[in-house]
């Protein structure tokens, strides 16, 4: 009998990070053909991200074109749609709600199996960009991996069956600890010369930084928040952040902002851990912390994780300076509950997504 084929699909960083232990995984026990879209990468990819969480590299790597959301779209199910052809995979494992994987659709065309893992994330708002992806993604995939059964309730209540529902758990927890030793050693603050007190942000997201009223309001939050602890705030770049920045006018006070290229996995946790504060719109950033323990105010106005509210691990700040402000009043005051979602102590999250993907009821059963 020969292995079954699979395939994964990531393309953005984060979905680097969640996926890195489950590759491996499914080299050993499928024949198993990975690939990056390249949606989002750089000169960096290899070095930070690849070689240091230890994936290995990618057997196909995909050029996405700059443009719209729309023609990144098309050149995904082009690309991947020539793949599926061509490799006949019996299962797509993808992870997300990014336009990488909206090749879900191709694979649902072909009659492949889908694998969906954070499935069911909701932020109940469709001005949310990932929001349109992840229920298109959700209704092509044949079966769906949430991590938390906030997540599952959320598909349940959309008409998911629930045998098709399997909650595996958070990845980043247990990357997290196959990393700790790393993360421990790494010590970036020292290396960059912060003081004991500082503040971590990072903004990226389209609604956080299209509208430059909202950025202008975001970075005046920021300096402010810095001013009223008295510490720096790094600011590690992302390249469309720089780019709305520039665009709309707002300069960075030196010295408020110590602003960095974009970090490795390894040197921004370390830097997470030693935080005073940490401010963000970044799903992946605020799960991190919840688990680290820092305090975190979300700058967003809805999420898609409300366990991480609910169990008071982060603080919902909206995107104006007094909104902000004020949430981050409350969590240095509260300080973060110490509390999280019960499913944050599955410690096995790869392997049951890997048993998952090889579970012959989904079909394409090896020959």
């Amino acid at each position: 009998m020969s292995a079954l084929r699979t395939m994964t699909v990531a393309g953005t960083r984060p979905e680097l990070i969640r996926l890195s232990l489950l590759v491996p995984l499914l080299d050993d026990a499928t024949d198993h053909t990975f690939v990056h879209t390249g949606q989002n990468t750089g000169p960096d990819l290899h070095d930070q991200f690849l070689d240091e969480l230890a994936i290995r590299d990618p057997d196909v790597q995909l050029a996405l074109p700059a443009g719209s959301a729309a023609e990144r779209v098309a050149a995904v199910l082009t690309q991947v749609d020539a793949l599926l052809a061509e490799v006949a995979p019996q299962r797509l494992v993808i992870l997300g709600d990014t336009d990488s994987g909206m090749c879900a659709y191709a694979a649902a065309r072909r009659g492949i199996p889908v694998v969906h893992l954070e499935a069911g994330n909701r932020a109940h708002d469709p001005r949310v960009p990932e929001e349109i992806n992840r229920r298109v993604i959700d209704d092509l995939s044949t079966v769906l991996l949430p991590y938390t059964e906030s997540s599952a309730g959320n598909l349940r209540r959309e008409g998911v069956a629930d045998d098709r529902i399997v909650v595996i758990g958070n990845p980043i927890v247990e990357v997290l600890a196959a990393h700790r030793l790393a993360i421990r050693a790494r010590r970036c603050a020292a290396r960059l010369g912060l003081p004991a007190r500082f503040v971590l942000a990072t903004v990226h997201r389209a609604e956080t930084t299209d509208d430059p009223a909202v950025l202008r309001s975001v970075v005046a939050a920021l300096a402010a928040v810095g001013a009223s602890l008295d510490a720096p705030v790094v600011l590690p770049l992302h390249p469309r952040t720089a780019q709305r920045l520039a665009a709309a006018d707002v300069t960075l006070d030196a010295d408020r902002f110590v602003t960095t290229r974009p970090l490795g996995f390894v040197d921004f946790v370390s830097l997470e851990g030693d935080a005073t504060l940490v401010l963000t719109d970044s799903g992946t950033v605020q799960e991190e912390t919840a688990v680290l323990g820092i305090p975190t105010v979300l700058v967003r106005d809805v999420t898609e994780r409300p366990e991480l509210l609910a169990c008071g691990a982060v603080v919902l700040g909206g995107r104006t300076t007094a909104s902000i402000g004020a949430a981050v009043e409350q969590v240095l005051r509260d300080g973060p509950s110490g509390e999280l979602p019960a499913e944050y102590a599955i410690a096995d999250v790869a392997a049951r997504a890997a048993a998952v993907v090889v579970d012959d009821r989904w079909g394409g059963a090896p020959t």
